[in-house]
């Protein structure tokens, strides 16, 4: 992906992270897609640490099922760092 490229994902995903926030029901299979234990704390360790300073990561935490707005926000935070807010 180029550089622009990333940045519009990047902006499309908080869009979008903004409207699923106010659904009803967030859930995300994040194990159907990240089944490794591990890969799934080290996504939701950096977003903790972007989004709290890392006080809201819990280590033991398998992290099956996730928020998909917040998943939305990682990804987006990791496409384009300076456009977190």
């Amino acid at each position: 992906m180029t550089e622009a490229e990333k940045r519009l994902t990047a902006k499309v995903l908080r869009l979008a992270s903004d409207v699923f926030a106010n659904h009803g029901c967030n859930d995300f299979d994040l194990a159907a897609v990240v089944p490794d234990v591990e890969e799934r704390r080290a996504i939701m360790r950096r977003y903790g640490e972007q989004n709290s300073g890392g006080e809201d990561f819990d280590p033991e935490r398998g992290y099956r099922i996730g928020d998909d707005f917040v998943l939305m926000t990682a990804m987006a935070n990791l496409l384009d760092p300076r456009g977190a807010a």
